[in-house]
């Protein structure tokens, strides 16, 4: 009866980190090439523990020895290195112990137990199937009410930026209206500014990447290129226009357990960090023949500021981002239509 309850007991435990690492490696498959390595690494160890429940000995005493310390280095290795404590898994302890257990235990005892009885397997077996059970429902439980605090967190009422989409825009031709222009460079590109002179006073910023061209009249624009903050797609091929244009699409309503919930949170948490310059107000997407990109209106923000950002990507998927602060929509349009790539 020992055997039988010590069975059981080593079976909650392992049936659950069974099931978690086939859902983990399953979801992760495609993010990174070593994803496979630690898993099939992981997976030894839970074969170990599978057969440490049961008392099958496999190997010699030597092998199974070599394995555990190199198991266990591999496991502890992080923590040596970078000496962050976050890297150490308490839930993993008993399977460290399972590993070494099933290298330096005493076989020869193991061999002289009695088998199990009919009885004892009935319970072990009502046992392994409750444990897998849970272990299978307890991930999608999770997910579940993860999606369902955050549609109540971000509502519409509190959250309307997050419920905006892209709304196609087309960027007016002032070239004959505008007569009065100076040139600016930027990077691969340059650009018109319809006005007559600029100031100077405004150093850019080389390291990282950034110019203030200080204009008559109290006008400013701020060119530069952003830091990427989107979620790497799965096989990495998607272009960044596609997956910004996905991000500003995602609203909240479009998240639900069958689908990839969790690429869509990511990007509905990223969408989030724009708010501020979009407000209750509306978001642009545009095209031109050189360039495309979006445009964020915040009626309080040009209240407040006159400001308007601008994110602009060229034909190579490069992504520029421009800061207008006193500038009419006509002369964004001017600037936007005027760019031209080297």
């Amino acid at each position: 009866m020992k055997r039988t309850i010590r069975i059981v007991l080593w079976n909650f435990y392992v049936w659950p980190i069974t099931v978690f690492a086939l859902l983990s490696c399953w979801t992760s498959l495609n993010e990174a090439p070593t994803i496979i390595f630690n898993f099939l690494t992981f997976m030894t160890a839970v074969i170990a523990l599978h057969l440490n429940a049961w008392d099958k000995e496999i190997g010699t005493k030597t092998s199974r020895i070599v394995y555990a310390v190199l198991f266990i280095t591999w496991a502890f290795l992080p923590v040596f290195w970078s000496k962050d404590t976050e890297h150490i898994h308490l839930e993993l302890v008993p399977l460290y112990i399972a590993v070494s257990n099933y290298a330096f235990r005493n076989w020869e005892l193991t061999k002289n137990q009695s088998g199990l009885g009919k009885k004892s397997k009935i319970i072990i077996t009502v046992f392994i199937i409750i444990s897998v059970l849970i272990s299978i429902s307890i991930p999608p439980y999770i997910s579940y009410n993860m999606i369902r605090t955050l549609k109540s967190i971000y509502t519409k009422e509190q959250w309307g930026f997050l419920y905006k989409v892209p709304v196609e825009r087309k960027i007016a031709n002032a070239g004959n209206q505008i007569k009065e222009n100076v040139k600016i460079k930027y990077e691969n590109f340059e650009m018109k500014l319809p006005v007559k002179k600029i100031e100077k006073g405004c150093p850019d910023d080389s390291k990282y990447k950034i110019k203030m061209i200080r204009i008559e009249k109290g006008k400013l624009i701020v060119i530069s290129i952003p830091s990427n903050f989107l979620p790497k797609d799965k096989n990495g091929k998607e272009p960044l226009f596609e997956k910004y244009n996905r991000m500003l699409r995602m609203t909240p309503d479009k998240i639900n357990f069958l689908n990839d919930y969790k690429e869509k949170v990511q990007l509905l948490i990223a969408k989030s960090s724009q708010a501020f310059y979009v407000g209750s107000d509306s978001i642009y997407k545009f095209e031109t023949s050189n360039i495309r990109g979006f445009q964020f209106i915040n009626s309080e923000l040009i209240k407040k500021a006159k400001a308007i950002k601008v994110e602009i990507f060229d034909k190579n998927d490069h992504q520029y981002e421009l800061q207008f602060f006193g500038f009419s929509q006509e002369e964004i349009d001017y600037v936007l239509s005027s760019i031209r790539f080297n």
